[in-house]
C-alpha cells in the first residue's frame, strides 16, 4: 500500500536581542507552532491483494469489499466492513494516522564577559506540546461504512460514514468528530522547564569549558478509546528530572595544528511513548531516564589551503527504551502481515569510531570537501521485550516480557561506516554549482520481537548491502538594496537513480528455496530509499 501525507503547519518566532552593556548581552527566542496533518495506510484484511506483478489490485480489493454480506442499516442493506455480525468478512480500507499538535516555548540566554579571558554563559528554557492523534477513513474502497467497537466513549459500537479526502488543505478544515474516528483516540501533554549554563576560559593557545544543564519535564496522557469513564481516560501526570554535565578543553599548539578532548554524561528523560505501556494509560515500571556517556579526543590541522579534523569518539548508552510499529505474518502464516507495536526495554549499545572530515581549496573559486566515518557499534546488553496486538492491544503469547538475545550484535538502522567526497566551483561571483558523491556500508537490520528470542539460536542481525548516492546542485544569489538577497537552490539527490535498500525490519535469514534480492530474503520487511528526487527553493533575505 502506497503512503501519502498531507501536513499543514504552522510556525510564528519571535526573537529579541538585548546589548546590555559592552560585556553583557541577553538573547530571547519564543515560538509557538501548530500543524495538523498524517500518513495513510491499509487497515482491514485481504488476503490476496497482490496482482502477478507484485502490485497492490484495487479494483479486486473493490471487487471483494461490494461482494460483504450486507448488513440491514436505518432499513437499507449496507456493506459494512469489521463488521462483528459477519464473520470472516472484515473488509480492507485506507485510513490516515493523524498527528495534529500545538506548540509553544521560549528559550532566553545571558552572557557576560567576567573579564577579558573569561565568560559567562547562563540561560532557561521552556516548551509545552499538546498532541491529538486518532485515525480517520481516507477510502471505504467499495464499502459503504466501517464498524468500530473499540471506542470506549460509544461502548454499543458506532457505524463510520464519513471519510476524508487526502489533499492540501483537507487536514486543516476537515477532521473526524469522535464519533468517526476509528482505531485509537488519544492526546498528550508535555511540559519542559530548565536552566543551563556554561562558563569559559580561553586565551590566544588554550580554551577550556564546563557546561551543564538541569531539567524537569511533565507527561501526561489522555485517551478516549480504550476507556468509557472520563476518570479512567485522563492518566497520572509522570514528572521526571534530568542533567547533564559536560567539559573539555582545546590547545593550539600553533597556528597550523590544535588538539582537542571533551567528556559528558548525560541523564536524558525517557520519551512520551516509552512511558506509558502498550499505548494506554498504565506507566512503564522499566522505564528510567537514559544514561549516555560519551568521551572523544581529536587533533587539528587549518591552513588557508588545506584544513582537517580527525576524532576518535566512545559512546555508552544505557537504559534505552525503544518503541515502535511492526508488520508481521503471526496469524495464519498465510502471507499477508498483520500490524503489531513492539517495545524494547533496557537497551544497551556501545559505540566506537573515528572521524575524518577535510576541506581542500586549490583557488578561491575551487573547493573540494569530505569525510570518513568508521564505527563499530554494538549492543552490549539484553533487552526485554513485548509484542501486542495493534488492534486490540492484547500481548502475544510467548513475545511478551521475554528476554531479546541480542547482546553483542551490531546495532542497525545507520550506516556505521560511510564516505563522502564533495567539489564547489564559483562560476560567477553569485552563481555556483556543486555535487556531492555519498558511500554507506556496514548498515544492519533493526532488531525485532520474533527472530532473537531463542538463546541457543544464532540470532544473527542481517547485514544490509552497501550502496553509494551521488546529488548535484546549485545555487544563484541576487543582491537587493541594503543587506537584502535573493537566493535560488536547485538540486537533484540520487542523480543516477540508485535502487537500494535504506533498512531492514525483519531478521529472516536465506534458506533453501527463498526467493532474494541482493542476498536479503525478500520474506523481510524491508525500505528501498528514496529514488531521483528534484527541488528547487527560493529564499529571501532581509
Amino acid at each position: 500500500m502506497s503512503v501519502q501525507t498531507s501536513i499543514t503547519n504552522l510556525v510564528i518566532n519571535f526573537n529579541w536581542d538585548w546589548n546590555m552593556s559592552d560585556a553583557s548581552s541577553l538573547s530571547t527566542v519564543a515560538y509557538a507552532s501548530t500543524g495538523t496533518g498524517g500518513g495513510t495506510g491499509p487497515l482491514g484484511r485481504f488476503g490476496s491483494k497482490f496482482n502477478d506483478a507484485g502490485q497492490i489490485n484495487f479494483d479486486q480489493i473493490v471487487a471483494s469489499n461490494r461482494s460483504i454480506t450486507p448488513t440491514m442499516v436505518v432499513g437499507e442493506e449496507l456493506q459494512i466492513g469489521n463488521n462483528p455480525a459477519v464473520q470472516g468478512e472484515r473488509g480492507y480500507i485506507t485510513r490516515a494516522s493523524m498527528n495534529n499538535h500545538f506548540w509553544v516555548g521560549a528559550v532566553s540566554s545571558f552572557n557576560h564577559e567576567l573579564s577579558e579571558n573569561l565568560e559567562l554563559n547562563v540561560g532557561a528554557d521552556y516548551r509545552f506540546y499538546k498532541g491529538d492523534h486518532y485515525r480517520q477513513v481516507t477510502n471505504f474502497l467499495g464499502l459503504d461504512g466501517w464498524y468500530e467497537n473499540g471506542n470506549g466513549s460509544i461502548p454499543a459500537g458506532q457505524t463510520v460514514f464519513q471519510s476524508f479526502d487526502v489533499s492540501l488543505f483537507g487536514p486543516t478544515f476537515n477532521k473526524a468528530r469522535g464519533d468517526q474516528q476509528i482505531d485509537y483516540s488519544y492526546s498528550e501533554d508535555i511540559a519542559y522547564i530548565g536552566g543551563f549554563g556554561q562558563i569559559e576560559y580561553r586565551n590566544d593557545s588554550f580554551s577550556t569549558f564546563l557546561q551543564g544543564a538541569l531539567s524537569s519535564q511533565s507527561h501526561q496522557r489522555f485517551d478516549y478509546f480504550n476507556y468509557t469513564m472520563p476518570s479512567d481516560q485522563e492518566s497520572a501526570k509522570i514528572t521526571n528530572t534530568g542533567y547533564n554535565v559536560k567539559g573539555g578543553a582545546n590547545y593550539n599548539i600553533s597556528e597550523v595544528h590544535n588538539v582537542f578532548a571533551n567528556a559528558g554524561f548525560y541523564s536524558r528523560q525517557p520519551f512520551h511513548d516509552n512511558i506509558f505501556l502498550n499505548f494506554e494509560n498504565d506507566i512503564n515500571p522499566l522505564t528510567e531516564n537514559e544514561e549516555i556517556t560519551g568521551i572523544e579526543a581529536g587533533y587539528g590541522y587549518s591552513t588557508r589551503l588545506f584544513s582537517a579534523n580527525i576524532n576518535g569518539y566512545f559512546t555508552k548508552w544505557a537504559n534505552r527504551t525503544e518503541t515502535r510499529t511492526t508488520f508481521l505474518d503471526l496469524v495464519g502464516e498465510d502471507g499477508v502481515d498483520e500490524e503489531y507495536f513492539a517495545n524494547f526495554n533496557l537497551i544497551e549499545q556501545t559505540h566506537y569510531g573515528v572521524e575524518l572530515d577535510f576541506i581542500f581549496r586549490p583557488t578561491t573559486t575551487l573547493s573540494v570537501t569530505g569525510f570518513a566515518a568508521v564505527g563499530d557499534w554494538k549492543y552490549s546488553a539484553n533487552p526485554v521485550q513485548s509484542l501486542f496486538d495493534s488492534s486490540t492491544l492484547d500481548p502475544v503469547e510467548g513475545l511478551s516480557n521475554t528476554i531479546s538475545y541480542i547482546d553483542g550484535e551490531k546495532v542497525g538502522n545507520a550506516p556505521q561506516t560511510s564516505f563522502n567526497l564533495g567539489v564547489e566551483y564559483d562560476v560567477l561571483p553569485n552563481l555556483s554549482v556543486d555535487a556531492d558523491w555519498y558511500y554507506y556500508a556496514d548498515l544492519y537490520a533493526g532488531i525485532d520481537p520474533i527472530s532473537f528470542t531463542d538463546p541457543e539460536a544464532s540470532n544473527e542481525i542481517i547485514k544490509v548491502p552497501s550502496y553509494d548516492l551521488v546529488r548535484l546542485g546549485a545555487s544563484y544569489s541576487i543582491p537587493l538594496q541594503g543587506r537584502s538577497s535573493l537566493n535560488f537552490r536547485a538540486n537533484v539527490d540520487n542523480l543516477f537513480n540508485e535502487v537500494y535498500l535504506s533498512s531492514l525490519a525483519t531478521n529472516r535469514p536465506v534458506e533453501d528455496g527463498a526467493a532474494t534480492y541482493k542476498g536479503i530474503n525478500t520474506a523481510n520487511r524491508a525500505f528501498f530509499g528514496y529514488d531521483r528526487q528534484w527541488s528547487l527553493s527560493v529564499k529571501y533575505n532581509f
